[in-house]
Parts: structure tokens; sequence; C-alpha cells
């Protein structure tokens, strides 16, 4: 699984992500910091934005400055982290976040870090653990905590496929089946792990619920083909089709419908090859 680095800035910049240009944020609290006469939670602010800028360097002196400053522990532990995690030092990022959960063992962001930390040392059954935890220390979880430790159960030797997809069951449970994401990523690993009459009937249940048919449709024909079912791949490849003619022309010219389309004449395709009749040769002498 690997980290985007986007992510994890918005991740140590957290809220001030969301007011204004990245630049003007940080001449902004640079500014309070020269007016300030205790600026050590405005460095762990300050902090925050650099990486969030990829400025890891001057992301590193502003959390020495905020330690220096007395600033909160528990958020200067956080924030060095995710950007030890952030620069590609995993193991850095364990030490650093073991000592944080020693002191507060139910910090989520803490569990969730260590967790992606242990994901990159090749460690996927303590980074499933630790979204474990954190699931369980949180009033209501990201559908990313299911998504990933679902991820590391399936990245263990051998998987753990049963597990994995229970994880996603979980989080429709505790979220809502209307959460997509998690509908697909259980779909995707039924798949992997071969059961494809489970894969079908995942596609039937969230079809049913779903508010338009094409994807599941497209879907449907895939898995279908995959099991060797071309009749049936072939007419739902057919009815995929026909939903999406059915569409708005502002709806059937988007990215995703157009794709959407492909795949669903790519397997039309495949099974045609696949049901052709082979041409005779007459191999005697």
């Amino acid at each position: 699984m690997k980290l985007k680095l986007l992510v994890i800035g918005m991740a140590l910049a957290g809220p001030a992500m969301a007011h204004g240009d990245l630049h003007e944020r940080i001449e902004d609290v640079t500014r309070r910091i020269t007016r300030s006469a205790d600026p050590g939670a405005l460095y762990l602010e300050r902090a925050g934005l650099h990486a969030a800028h990829y400025a890891w360097a001057e992301a590193a002196a502003d959390y020495d400055r905020a330690e220096a400053r007395q600033a909160d522990p528990v958020a200067v532990a956080l924030g060095r982290g995710k950007l030890l995690l952030a620069t590609g030092r995993p193991a850095e990022a364990c030490t650093t976040l073991n000592r944080l959960l020693a002191r507060e063992p139910h910090h989520v962001e803490a569990l969730v870090t260590r967790a992606r930390a242990r994901v990159m040392l090749s460690d996927p059954s303590g980074a499933a653990a630790d979204f474990s935890a954190a699931i369980t220390a949180s009033t209501r979880p990201e559908p990313e905590y299911f998504l990933e430790r679902a991820s590391a159960l399936a990245a263990t030797t051998p998987p753990q496929w049963d597990a994995a997809i229970r994880s996603l069951e979980d989080g429709l449970r505790q979220l809502g089946t209307g959460v997509v994401t998690l509908q697909l990523a259980a779909l995707d690993l039924e798949i992997k792990a071969g059961r494809l009459d489970a894969a079908l009937a995942r596609i039937e249940t969230a079809s049913a619920a779903a508010p338009r048919p094409e994807s599941w449709l497209v879907r449907r024909s895939e898995v279908l083909a995959m099991a060797g079912r071309n009749d049936e791949a072939a007419e739902a490849g057919r009815a995929a089709l026909a939903a999406i003619t059915r569409l708005p022309a502002r709806l059937r010219r988007t990215r995703a419908m157009v794709d959407l389309e492909t795949r669903a004449r790519q397997t039309l395709k495949a099974v045609a090859a696949e049901t052709a009749p082979r041409p005779f040769v007459n191999t005697t002498p």
C-alpha cells in the first residue's frame, strides 16, 4: 500500500488547510509568532503548514521550536510521527508514536499513523491491529480505516480474506450501506479471493439499492465472464450498454461513463471471442 504524500501533508496541516492559500497562511502564522509572547502553539500550526507544502526541514525545525516552548507534547509527537512517515522513515515514526501511545493508548490519529508506518515496514498484522484499535477508539471512524485494515489483512501470508471482508462489512454496518467505496472494496476482495458466486451476490444486493444500474451491470458482466458464464455475461453487458444509451447526453459524455461503456464493450468482445466457433483444421496427412 503506497501512501500518498498529498494526503499525509493535508493530515499534518489539519484544519489550517481549509483556509486560503498555503503560502499566505504560513506568512500569517509567522507574523503572529513575532507578536506572541508564547508562540509554542503557533509553531505547531506552522509546522503542519510547512509539511503540507512538503517543506520537511522547515516543519521539523518548527516542531523543535514548539517543543522548546512547551507546546502540547502529544501534538508535537504526533506531528513528528506523521512527518517521519511522510519522509520515508517508518521505523523512526513507530518509535516516536510508541512513546506517544504509551501515554495515550487510545489516541486515534497516533494509532492510524503507526498502522500506516507498519504497512510500510511490511508488518500487515501489526497494522491491522492498530487500525482495529483506532476504529474501536473512534466515535465515528473514517471509511479509510476499514479500507486500510482490509488491505492489511489481505496482505498477510496467507491472505486473511475472511477477516478482510469482515472489516469492510463492519464499516458498512457502522457507517451505512451507502458508502460505495466500502461496497466496491468488498467486491474486489471477493474477486481476488476467487469467490465469484459471493461477488455476484454482493453485486445483486448493491445494485438493488443503487439509484442507477449501469456500473453494477458492467461489474456483473465482468464477473460472469471470469466465471466462464459467457451467455449471462453477454446478456449483462448488453443490458449495461442499453442502460447507458438511455442516459441523457450530458451524462453519457462524462469521462466516467465513457470508461464504463468501454469496459462493457471490451467484456462483450472477450466473451464473443470465447464463444466463437473454432475453425476446423484437418490434420489428416
